[in-house]
């Protein structure tokens, strides 16, 4: 079983994140749990524009409309969702198994 954690301001965590628990690694996240959090963006959005043929940084964050102004204030990892959008992408490509 993945290890959850709370934000890294303690357990109310950054602004708009009170209670978030996240799974460490994104790959054995659920599809519901929030990416990127200037977009409001989940994974299974992510996997899904992926699966759809969107195949880079760029237009992934382009798609989901990703400003990256304010990420790592309010996301539970305390820093931008760029991180976890690669590690999607490189799992989609074939380069990481999943787990």
């Amino acid at each position: 079983m993945a290890t959850m954690k709370t934000g890294p301001n303690g357990p109310n965590g950054p602004a708009g994140t009170t209670g978030t628990t996240i799974q460490d690694d994104i790959l054995n996240a659920p599809d519901a749990e929030m990416v990127c959090f200037c977009s409001q963006t989940s994974k299974g959005t992510l996997v899904g524009l992926i699966r759809d043929g969107v195949h880079s940084l760029e237009e992934l964050k382009q798609r989901i409309g990703a400003t990256g102004t304010e990420c790592a204030e309010r996301s539970p990892r305390g820093r931008c969702c760029t991180p976890e959008i690669v590690r999607l992408l490189r799992h989609a490509k074939g380069m990481l198994p999943m787990g």
